[in-house]
């Protein structure tokens, strides 16, 4: 899978065939804003306060406790990253947001996204390393609170690799005991005892 600029219409695609459409500033600029939303809207509760159906951006605001008038700006920008939709006055999830970022979806993302913000104050970093080429050891450097995001955040990723890494590993007939070396959580090794 790749991130791309894409056109929608012929005359977009025309210009990304000629070279002219300004695709930098889509890979950075609205990169950027788009994921700070899709973050911002996962911290505040937004995705989850329309879990239960579509609401107004007033409603909205009342469930997360933020400004009416900034949060219809939040929602809209979330419909034009593709996580809500906007029909007659009312915000509501799409497909992909109920399956990602709602804290109830078996595949909910939710606190890997919001480790992202702690990984987006790492990741300001870069130019840094690349100067000196000191790496940052994150596992030293965070505080109790983000250590245990983090391992939140790392289990909602075991959960989605889990079933592949399982069907995959060979594991021998009669196989009794397992050793999980590095394994954090466990929760892959907890898939594979589970299946064998």
């Amino acid at each position: 899978m790749r991130l791309s600029v894409t056109g929608e219409s012929a005359l977009e695609r025309l210009a990304l065939a000629l070279g002219i459409a300004p695709v930098t500033l889509m890979d950075t600029h609205m990169a950027f804003l788009r994921a700070r939303a899709i973050m911002v809207g996962t911290k505040l509760g937004v995705f989850d306060a329309l879990a239960g159906g579509a609401l107004s951006h007033e409603a909205v605001a009342t469930r997360c406790g933020t400004a009416p008038a900034a949060t219809a700006k939040l929602l809209n920008a979330l419909v034009g990253a593709g996580y809500l939709t906007f029909t007659r006055g009312r915000f509501a999830l799409t497909p992909t947001a109920r399956k990602w970022v709602t804290s109830d979806s078996p595949t909910s993302m939710r606190d890997k996204v919001l480790f992202e913000f702690i990984e987006w104050g790492l990741v300001e970093q870069i130019e840094d390393f690349v100067k000196t080429g000191q790496p940052l050891d994150i596992h030293d450097s965070q505080s109790s609170e983000q250590w245990a995001l983090y391992q939140r955040a790392m289990r909602a990723l075991s959960g989605i690799a889990a079933p592949e890494i399982v069907r995959r590993t060979p594991v021998p007939k009669g196989a009794s005991t397992m050793l999980d070396i590095g394994g954090s959580h466990g929760f892959i090794s907890g898939a594979m005892c589970r299946r064998y």
